[in-house]
């Protein structure tokens, strides 16, 4: 495009004219009513609308808690944390779940999969209950939104990628909690850097909590937005289904939308090596407005040796995660 001196324009992957985005995603499993309490207070201190996937089976008893958070996004994690290859079974551990989540009259649009496992027959069951969006590390990580190809077919349910190490994870290959929060600023300098959406992770009951309110803190000193992955998914469908046009001439665009929406944004990068943010409310746009900074700062160098350090607990946790994997083959064979 710009060999041809031609501008290059699509639409913008945030709300309005953000820049950055962040989200702050929770899988319950296993979690005590304590940590959930704790985790949330954090939340709340720093008005974080938290994305929380609810693993029932544990919580069983004291579910009403999630019912009673405000401004907090409440999805479904799991009711034993297992998926299958059998949509049936799927199905069946969906409607023990939600059954519990919905005696306390909450009903879930996302979902997030247990060890971030995604299957066709996971898709299927997704689909057939009616789930707006979900969020597995197995299909992708540190990506855009888009919308899964199963059986040569684009699903109905919309995927949302985050960044899929957790704080866990970095303190059984034995970081120091210094080096755990100089690893999350370094990610989130990264997706500023390439205008992607930070969206982080943890468990309740989790050590480390402290490095997450410091994230909290620098995200609201920085003034970034802050989205449910709800909320996030919903705008999305919307931009999905945005129809516009743009003709070049007399070296203006001239960008015609069906249904202009003050929330949706196109992204002009023009031959000059200039970038610009305009409202789909504009009907032209010339190089010479209002253009954003480009950044141009190098992307974070990382230790990756390090980062990848193999431990004892991590075996640990492998060896558990394939004798489950076991245990569901053999039930299936039997």
């Amino acid at each position: 495009m710009h060999f041809r001196g031609l501008p290059l324009i699509h639409l913008w992957q945030f709300p309005g004219d953000a820049t950055a985005l962040f989200g702050f995603r929770v899988d319950t499993d296993f979690a005590s009513k304590q940590d959930v309490q704790t985790l949330h207070d954090l939340c709340r201190r720093y008005n974080i609308p938290a994305s929380w996937f609810v693993e029932t089976a544990s919580a069983a008893n004291w579910i009403g808690q999630y019912a009673q958070m405000e401004q907090q996004e409440i999805g479904f994690h799991c009711y034993r944390h297992r998926i299958s290859k059998s949509v049936e079974k799927n199905l069946a551990d969906f409607q023990k779940g939600l059954d519990i989540l919905a005696s306390v009259d909450i009903h879930p649009q996302g979902y997030a999969a247990p060890f971030g496992e995604w299957h066709p027959a996971l898709n299927q069951a997704l689909e057939q209950t009616g789930f707006v969006y979900s969020s597995e590390f197995a299909q992708s990580y540190d990506n855009l939104p888009y919308y899964p190809i199963s059986k040569n077919k684009v699903s109905t349910v919309l995927q949302i990628p985050i960044h899929p190490v957790s704080t866990g994870r970095l303190r059984w290959a034995r970081h120091s909690e210094s080096q755990i929060l100089d690893y999350y600023r370094n990610i989130i300098n990264e997706k500023n850097t390439i205008y992607e959406p930070i969206f982080l992770y943890y468990h309740p009951g989790g050590k480390n909590l402290s490095v997450f309110e410091a994230i909290f803190k620098a995200v609201r000193k920085r003034n970034i937005p802050v989205i449910a992955l709800k909320d996030y998914a919903k705008w999305w469908q919307k931009r999905a289904k945005f129809r516009w046009q743009a003709v070049w001439k007399n070296k203006r665009l001239l960008v015609n939308a069906d249904h202009p929406d003050g929330k949706i944004w196109y992204c002009v990068d023009f031959p000059t090596g200039k970038t610009g943010l305009f409202s789909s409310l504009t009907s032209e746009i010339s190089s010479a407005d209002k253009l954003i900074e480009v950044l141009e700062k190098p992307l974070p160098q990382y230790d990756f040796q390090k980062l990848r350090k193999y431990t004892k607990q991590m075996f640990v946790h492998d060896v558990t995660w394939h004798y489950s994997k076991l245990k569901q083959l053999r039930a299936v064979k039997n």
